[in-house]
């Protein structure tokens, strides 16, 4: 190996040693155990905030950018039965919504929180649900987005053969803007939602598939929406071509206004994969833009 050709591959080396990505890790804290759960809140303000929670214990570690904790802020406002804590982050603060329960009434609240992890004002009411004694406290959903200047929260609980939702839309500043409710037959063997989720204006959304029982692939398929505007779901029909699906993922183009939804798909039923089914959903025109069943070779 000549001296030219040396010369080049340490180049090509530097370059790849310069290039490379530099780790850094955070020392545990003492309430760190195995029971821990934590959610990563964000970067603010050069903060990093990781939100801590031990049995009844909650709390927001503030790391720098080299993941040293600079302080652990105990949240002493949130009741010890706290649950289901979810976090809007905006670049210099975060909405931390949460909730509790007292007796047989479900509360949802949210707070307002800075980069330093403390409070900015008193955490307020979003809404509250009495449930019976043997009945599933998990009622709250949070989604919200993509600018994150709408919030959706919402609760599905079923009574027999129906779901009840309930839909509260909040804009960036956490004031309600609408709330809607309604009651929709549904067979839990039969029927699935997907992820639901809420575009740049207000619009929420879900897959919805129907199949023959609770092991059988999916036969029907409905895209739901609601707009920001409407108290109802509307509900758009969505022809497999006598395939069937597996699970469906729905995402939102918020720049072409349209949904973006992928499954794996099957020519017979709980038969091999044969390829990706792909469909996009127009928004604006209120129709399918394209639709493609693309088998794999």
């Amino acid at each position: 190996m000549n001296k030219k050709t040396m010369l080049v591959i340490l180049a090509l080396l530097v370059a790849f040693v310069g290039a490379a990505q530099r780790i850094t890790y955070s020392d545990p804290e003492k309430m760190d155990d195995r029971d821990i759960n934590f959610d990563i809140i964000g970067k603010m303000n050069g903060n990093f905030l990781v939100y801590k929670n031990v049995r009844w214990r909650h709390a927001i570690s503030i790391y720098d950018a080299d993941m040293v904790l600079k302080e652990r802020v105990s949240l002493d406002f949130m009741p010890d039965r706290t649950f289901n804590v979810d976090f809007v982050a905006y670049p210099d603060y975060c909405y931390l919504i949460y909730q509790h329960q007292k007796k047989n009434i479900v509360y949802c609240m949210g707070v307002k929180i800075d980069a330093n992890g403390q409070k900015m004002g008193e955490p307020v009411q979003i809404d509250t649900t009495r449930i019976e004694i043997a009945a599933s406290n998990k009622i709250y959903n949070t989604v919200y987005s993509d600018n994150k200047q709408h919030i959706s929260v919402f609760k599905i609980y079923k009574k027999q053969d129906r779901h009840h939702f309930v839909t509260l839309l909040l804009n960036d500043k956490l004031e309600l803007q609408r709330k809607s409710r309604q009651v929709v037959q549904h067979d839990d063997r039969k029927e699935v939602y997907g992820e639901f989720l809420l575009d740049n204006e207000g619009t929420f959304l879900c897959a919805k598939g129907r199949r023959s029982g609770n092991r059988d692939n999916i036969a029907t398929l409905q895209l739901i929406t609601q707009p920001a505007t409407a108290d109802t779901f509307t509900y758009h029909d969505i022809e497999l071509d006598k395939n069937y699906l597996d699970e469906v993922k729905v995402k939102v183009d918020n720049v072409n206004q349209r949904y973006i939804i992928n499954s794996l798909y099957y020519k017979q039923n709980r038969g091999n994969v044969d390829g990706l089914f792909t469909t996009l959903w127009d928004k604006k025109n209120n129709a399918i833009a394209a639709k493609g069943f693309v088998p794999f070779n």
